[in-house]
């Protein structure tokens, strides 16, 4: 009974190591993608940028990078809550002609095209 017991908590064991191999190598994959896809700025490559400054403008980059991405989630939350407060503002048919409009507007844009932002249909 012990050495069933022993058997199956060495067996956990290893699934837990074999997952923790695979969460490091996913986040080290995630770290190295946004790595190589570095690009310099229009016109950097243009100007005889030495690979010791590409390596240093790269870092600058990724450490900006994470900032931005903050800030383009903290934006995306505003934005969904001005959109909240604004719908709240509307009737109940209001609310659900807006709808409609929205399902068209999806249906009838090409595939990959985004439909129109709140702008957008602001001119409309």
């Amino acid at each position: 009974m012990k050495s069933m017991f022993a058997i199956g908590l060495c067996g956990f064991v290893l699934l837990l190591s074999a997952q923790v191999k695979v969460n490091l190598a996913q986040e080290s994959d995630s770290t190295s993608q946004r790595e190589a896809t570095f690009r310099l700025p229009f016109h950097y490559g243009k100007i005889g940028v030495s690979p010791s400054q590409r390596e240093k403008l790269k870092q600058i980059h990724n450490t900006y990078e994470e900032r931005i991405e903050e800030l383009r989630n903290q934006l995306k939350a505003v934005v969904s809550e001005r959109n909240a407060a604004m719908e709240a503002e509307l009737t109940a048919g209001q609310r659900l002609r807006l709808k409609e409009l929205r399902e068209e507007s999806i249906q009838s844009k090409p595939r990959g095209q985004q439909p129109a932002t709140p702008a957008e249909n602001d001119q409309e």
